[in-house]
Protein backbone atom coordinates (compact mmCIF):
# COMPACT_ATOMS: atom_id res chain seq x y z
CA UNK A 1 0.00 0.00 0.00
CA UNK A 2 0.88 3.54 -0.90
CA UNK A 3 -0.15 6.81 0.06
CA UNK A 4 0.91 10.02 -1.40
CA UNK A 5 -1.19 13.01 -1.23
CA UNK A 6 -4.36 11.78 0.13
CA UNK A 7 -4.23 9.16 -2.70
CA UNK A 8 -3.88 5.26 -0.95
CA UNK A 9 -2.58 2.78 -3.89
CA UNK A 10 -2.75 -1.14 -3.73
CA UNK A 11 -1.25 -3.64 -6.85
CA UNK A 12 -3.96 -6.44 -7.18
CA UNK A 13 -2.86 -9.28 -8.20
CA UNK A 14 -4.41 -11.13 -11.63
CA UNK A 15 -8.09 -11.74 -10.73
CA UNK A 16 -9.83 -14.18 -13.39
CA UNK A 17 -13.25 -13.84 -14.43
CA UNK A 18 -15.46 -14.61 -11.58
CA UNK A 19 -12.72 -14.25 -8.78
CA UNK A 20 -13.02 -11.24 -6.18
CA UNK A 21 -10.58 -9.19 -4.04
CA UNK A 22 -10.78 -7.18 -0.80
CA UNK A 23 -8.88 -4.16 0.20
CA UNK A 24 -9.33 -2.21 3.77
CA UNK A 25 -7.92 0.85 5.13
CA UNK A 26 -8.91 2.55 8.01
CA UNK A 27 -9.07 6.14 8.52
CA UNK A 28 -9.54 8.22 11.40
CA UNK A 29 -11.06 11.92 11.34
CA UNK A 30 -10.14 14.70 12.99
CA UNK A 31 -11.33 15.11 16.35
CA UNK A 32 -12.43 19.13 15.30
CA UNK A 33 -14.91 17.84 12.73
CA UNK A 34 -18.12 19.14 13.67
CA UNK A 35 -21.01 16.20 13.43
CA UNK A 36 -22.68 16.74 10.11
CA UNK A 37 -19.74 17.41 8.42
CA UNK A 38 -19.51 15.15 5.12
CA UNK A 39 -16.63 12.43 4.57
CA UNK A 40 -15.84 11.46 1.33
CA UNK A 41 -14.26 8.26 -0.20
CA UNK A 42 -13.73 7.28 -3.67
CA UNK A 43 -11.91 4.50 -5.44
CA UNK A 44 -11.55 3.27 -8.98
CA UNK A 45 -9.63 -0.21 -10.17
CA UNK A 46 -8.68 0.01 -13.80
CA UNK A 47 -7.41 -3.27 -15.87
CA UNK A 48 -4.88 -3.87 -18.04
CA UNK A 49 -7.30 -2.94 -21.21
CA UNK A 50 -7.50 0.56 -20.01
CA UNK A 51 -11.15 -0.23 -18.65
CA UNK A 52 -11.84 2.25 -15.62
CA UNK A 53 -14.54 1.27 -12.57
CA UNK A 54 -14.80 3.70 -9.87
CA UNK A 55 -17.09 3.59 -6.85
CA UNK A 56 -18.04 7.00 -4.29
CA UNK A 57 -19.60 7.62 -1.58
CA UNK A 58 -20.61 9.89 1.22
CA UNK A 59 -21.13 9.89 4.89
CA UNK A 60 -21.89 12.48 7.59
CA UNK A 61 -19.93 12.85 10.66
CA UNK A 62 -21.37 10.53 13.83
CA UNK A 63 -19.52 9.92 16.39
CA UNK A 64 -19.14 5.95 16.43
CA UNK A 65 -20.39 4.62 12.67
CA UNK A 66 -18.18 3.33 10.28
CA UNK A 67 -17.84 4.36 6.51
CA UNK A 68 -18.00 1.74 4.00
CA UNK A 69 -17.23 1.91 0.49
CA UNK A 70 -18.39 -1.28 -1.37
CA UNK A 71 -17.23 -2.35 -5.58
CA UNK A 72 -17.36 -4.52 -7.90
CA UNK A 73 -15.92 -4.91 -11.08
CA UNK A 74 -18.08 -6.86 -13.75
CA UNK A 75 -17.43 -7.40 -17.38
CA UNK A 76 -20.74 -6.60 -19.74
CA UNK A 77 -20.11 -7.98 -23.25
CA UNK A 78 -21.82 -5.34 -25.47
CA UNK A 79 -22.37 -5.36 -28.89
CA UNK A 80 -21.92 -3.01 -31.67
CA UNK A 81 -24.77 -2.12 -33.15
CA UNK A 82 -24.87 -2.56 -37.20
CA UNK A 83 -25.92 0.24 -39.63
Amino acid sequence: MQNAGGVVEWTVETLNPGQTGNREMVVQADAALHGGAVLRAAAQIDDNAGRRTRAEAETRVQAGVPLQLTMELNRTRCSRASS
